[in-house]
């Protein structure tokens, strides 16, 4: 569905609404205006949480992203893999701990693994697995003898972790699902969605496209009922 599709559509789908829910008196219709910058920021949370129920399984499906084929397509686009070589050390759960910068458009890791250098030839210079772990799972972990060649993965803020190895880490490569670009119907200067400003469409197949925009009217029309409401009271 184009940028003009989404905007037409929308228009059309919320008079149908607003007509079914009895707001359908003229001039309760001529008072209502939503903008093409109002209808992208509907269209964008709309897409934002949809991508969000996708992945964690909150959705009609009862799936998680890993569990169907059918949901990775849906995600397919927003697969990003990043490889870091910058590493800060930092006052952590560690002495051997140190902090990397993920993009700030990461939304969930979907695999990760870190290159070491070590004196025992057999792994230097490789890529070894990194696990996530929780902080309180740290000291229980840590003096496992068995798991010395492993990386954890701490998270520190939406998009800085913290690694920790026994051995030096060189590289982290993180495979992750990001956040999709906003809808944007037009140039909305001086105004802007997550730093975007000009015209963008959506990033999901277009299968999912009717459902954004059936949500994006409904939460329109539910902020438009509240409004109403509040006059009459």
């Amino acid at each position: 569905m184009t940028t003009k599709e989404f905007s037409d559509q929308f228009d059309v789908l919320l008079t149908s609404y607003l007509r079914f829910k009895k707001f359908d008196d003229k001039e309760i219709l001529d008072s209502i205006e939503i903008n093409e910058y109002e209808k992208s920021i509907y269209l964008t949370k709309s897409q934002n949480n949809l991508v969000i129920e996708l992945y964690s399984g909150r959705n009609i499906l009862n799936s998680s992203y890993e569990q169907t084929e059918e949901l990775r397509r849906y995600l397919s686009n927003l697969n990003t893999t990043e490889e870091i070589v910058v590493f800060t050390p930092v006052v952590g759960l560690s002495d051997n701990s140190v902090e990397c910068e993920i993009s700030d458009n990461l939304l969930f890791i979907t695999h990760e693994q870190c290159k070491i250098q070590s004196d025992n030839v057999c792994i230097d210079d490789t890529w070894v697995g990194c696990t996530p772990i929780k902080r309180d799972e740290y000291n229980i972990i840590k003096d496992n003898p068995f798991k010395n060649n492993k990386v954890w993965r701490v998270d520190n803020t939406s998009n800085k972790v913290e690694l920790i190895s026994k051995h030096e880490i060189k590289a982290y490569k993180v495979s992750y699902i990001r956040k999709p670009v906003p809808i944007i119907l037009e140039d909305i200067t001086p105004y802007s969605i997550d730093g975007v400003t000009t015209v963008s469409e959506s990033e999901l197949p277009t299968s999912l496209h009717e459902l954004i925009l059936e949500r994006a009217v409904q939460n329109a029309l539910q902020d438009i009922a509240s409004k109403f409401s509040s006059k009459e009271n």
